[in-house]
């Protein structure tokens, strides 16, 4: 079973889980995810971004998280 991690990198943007999405605070905007052959990616298809889908996104920790998103990371 494969573990999804709360704070990952997509490209140069910190995003935290949000239900079943990845959320971008500093952004308003989400990515749907999935494990593909033991890989966490992006999951963006038909949304007309195709620069978003099937994408790397890499574990983070909190604090990096924090950083990236400055003066939009909520209280949780």
């Amino acid at each position: 079973m494969e573990i999804t991690p709360k704070f990952v990198m997509l490209g140069n943007s910190a995003l935290r889980l949000r239900g079943d999405t990845y959320y971008r605070d500093a952004g308003n905007w989400d990515v749907k995810y999935k494990f593909i052959d033991g890989k966490l990616v992006s999951w963006n298809w038909g949304f007309g971004m195709p620069w978003l889908h099937r994408q790397p996104l890499i574990e983070i920790t909190e604090e990096k998280y924090r950083e990236d998103n400055a003066g939009y990371v909520p209280d949780f």
